[in-house]
């Protein structure tokens, strides 16, 4: 399957022109656009777990061949799962490998919260206003990304345009805290690996409130005593599989992605191995995608080409599994000029 690269604009509106329900899904692409800190080489940078890994996190990243926080804990994962097959008898080493994966999984939300702009209003208005236009033309949000960028944007009720917003987090003790939706326009933003304003408390899933300081200062106070928010770091497809079916939230989260129809635009994911999951939801029943767009940044790299042909399996699949048609379309990413400010 071939597909030309169009603009943002030429993409949208041929969305809109063929479907009533346009859907988008973001990626770390999203938020580094605004805020480069959240590339993975600078979380590997900041991060400081060498005093509790086995090894250094320099020789975990090296071996991983790879900045992905997310690889480097499949490598741990699966490396542990190998010796236990072959070594059932004698765990130790395998815990070791568990327990440095478990490290990882705080070290990158820890690197996440010492990077992150400390609050909403260090954004500026203008780029609201920007990243509020390129919102506003989804029926739905789904999100890969941890961080509150997302969050504070479709916050900024003061500012045009209007953006779906409904999280599904209501106060009913005082508490934010999400409740399964009585219908689908009570829930159109999703964070389907959690986010830092996340956690869970009591068998719920709550949410951090902006009314007692900032959300980013309530993070790294809660880091610092050792709770954790609500995010799916697991390095594997079948992990991360087990931990979303484990919460509510998450579940109904992904559940609704597998039910969408209509048109999706995939802005800023990479559509790798580690998200595979996420591209099986895609291409789930009884939702049938009718249309895909694919954003694609930069120049051809191998990079790009990956995501490329990862986007054009899952337009197959998603006509396979149907017995429909699936259209494909790339758009140059940098065209939405999502956070560019007028």
């Amino acid at each position: 399957m071939t597909a030309a690269i169009v603009t943002f604009a030429d993409a949208l509106a041929a969305a809109k022109g063929t479907s009533a329900r346009v859907s988008i899904l973001l990626g770390n692409g999203f938020s580094q656009a605004l805020h480069p800190e959240f590339g993975y080489g600078r979380l590997r940078d900041v991060a400081q777990m060498d005093q509790n890994l086995t090894v250094t996190q320099d020789k975990l990243f090296e071996h991983a061949a790879s900045d992905d926080f997310e690889t480097v804990i499949q490598h741990l994962e699966q490396s542990a799962r190998l010796i236990q097959l072959y070594n059932p008898t004698d765990t130790k080493l395998s815990d070791a490998l568990l327990a440095d994966a478990h490290v990882v999984k705080k070290g990158l939300v820890e690197a996440l919260a010492s990077v992150h702009p400390a609050s909403a209003r260090s954004v500026d208005d203008r780029r609201y206003v920007a990243v509020r236009s390129f919102l506003s033309s989804f029926t739905n949000i789904f999100t890969l990304n941890y961080d509150l960028l997302l969050y504070w944007a479709i916050n900024q009720d003061e500012l045009h345009p209007q953006v779906a917003k409904a999280d599904g987090f209501r106060r009913p003790d005082g508490v934010l805290t999400w409740r399964y939706p009585g219908s689908e326009q009570d829930q159109t933003v999703f964070f389907l690996h959690g986010a830092v304003h996340l956690y869970t408390d009591d068998h719920e899933v709550r949410k951090l409130s902006g009314s007692v300081g900032t959300i980013v200062q309530q993070l790294r106070s809660n880091l610092s005593e050792g709770r954790y928010p609500l995010v799916v770091t697991e390095g594997s497809r079948a992990n991360k599989q087990t931990r979303i079916a484990q919460n509510p939230y998450l579940a109904y989260c992904h559940r609704r992605l597998g039910r969408l129809g209509g048109a999706l635009f995939i802005h800023g994911v990479a559509l790798s191995d580690n998200d595979q999951h996420i591209s099986d939801a895609i291409s789930e029943e009884p939702g049938h995608i009718e249309a895909l767009y694919v954003g694609l940044h930069g120049p051809r790299s191998a990079a790009r080409n990956k995501v490329q042909l990862a986007a054009e399996e899952l337009a197959e699949t998603c006509a396979a599994k149907s017995g429909r048609t699936t259209s494909l379309t790339f758009y140059h990413s940098e065209s939405a000029s999502v956070w560019a400010a007028g």
